[in-house]
């Protein structure tokens, strides 16, 4: 399973409304734009609980909780 597909399991198991954003998202529309990262957009704060991926970090995967600033 990747490494997205855990996030974005973790965040459905939550309830948590998540969608692909970025350069990704951008590629299946077949539109090219390089990109090393993959963003994801969640609307909810419980995303940003240390708790939320416990699971996650078990496996080894690294969590950094980022919360994103009002641009407008």
């Amino acid at each position: 399973m990747s490494l997205l597909d855990q996030v974005t399991e973790t965040l459905g198991a939550a309830g948590i409304p998540n969608a692909l954003i970025g350069a990704m998202a951008l590629a299946a529309y077949g539109v090219n734009r390089s990109s090393a990262d993959i963003d994801l957009l969640a609307a909810d704060a419980r995303c940003l609980t240390r708790e939320l991926w416990i699971g996650l970090e078990s496996r080894g995967v690294q969590v950094r909780i980022r919360k994103g600033e009002r641009g407008f």
